[in-house]
């Protein structure tokens, strides 16, 4: 019997109409969203902080840039808050 077992399962396994193709998971490098989003730099100056903005603009294939300067008098973290909104809104 076990002879008769050894024949059948080695005429499965080398039977290529039956057997079954596994998709490949290749893992994949680029883990990035498939949106455009925008980049912040914050830079210390003298009497303050630069916001340096830049985003990708799809339509126009460009990078658009924008510049903000928050004084030492105002609140850094509502400052930023507003950029990030002024730059949403722009899209």
């Amino acid at each position: 019997m076990n002879w008769l077992k050894k024949i059948i399962v080695r005429w499965a396994m080398n039977d290529d109409r039956h057997k079954l193709e596994m998709p490949s998971l290749k893992a994949t490098r680029d883990t990035s969203i498939e949106s455009y989003g925008f980049n912040l730099k914050v830079y210390k100056a003298s009497g303050g902080t630069v916001i340096e903005t830049s985003a990708y603009d799809r339509r126009s294939d460009r990078h658009q840039t924008g510049l903000y300067v928050i004084t030492d008098d105002k609140d850094l973290g509502a400052e930023i808050s507003k950029i990030i909104t002024m730059e949403n809104l722009k899209t």
